[in-house]
């Protein structure tokens, strides 16, 4: 059961950081893959430093200066930020989906 569930969280943290690299394209940011499957579960780890709420604003820095000898900062720290937005809104909609679960 332990092998499982971090088979399954390596499994969702690798779709989040393929999520990113499609965004980060989108948004004009080229960087390799192998940079991407360095820089993003640094940022995360960073994130879980006890200095900000959640990680917020750590973890876009982090991102930003670990892509530097990639791509701009700027561009770096426009993904993480348009990331962030999509974490939020996707978590926003799946709560407000689950409030009409139940209801008879």
């Amino acid at each position: 059961a332990t092998a499982c569930a971090a088979a399954m969280a390596v499994a969702v943290q690798a779709g989040f950081g393929g999520l990113n690299v499609g965004l980060g394209e989108s948004l004009g940011l080229s960087m390799p893959v192998t940079a991407w499957a360095v820089t993003w579960p640094l940022a995360k780890l960073a994130a879980m430093l006890p200095v900000s709420l959640g990680g917020l604003g750590l973890r876009e820095f982090a991102i930003a200066q670990l892509a530097r000898p990639f791509a701009s900062t700027a561009r770096a720290g426009a993904a993480c930020l348009g990331w962030l937005s999509v974490f939020w809104l996707g978590s926003a909609r799946g709560a407000l989906g689950t409030r009409g679960i139940g209801r008879d």
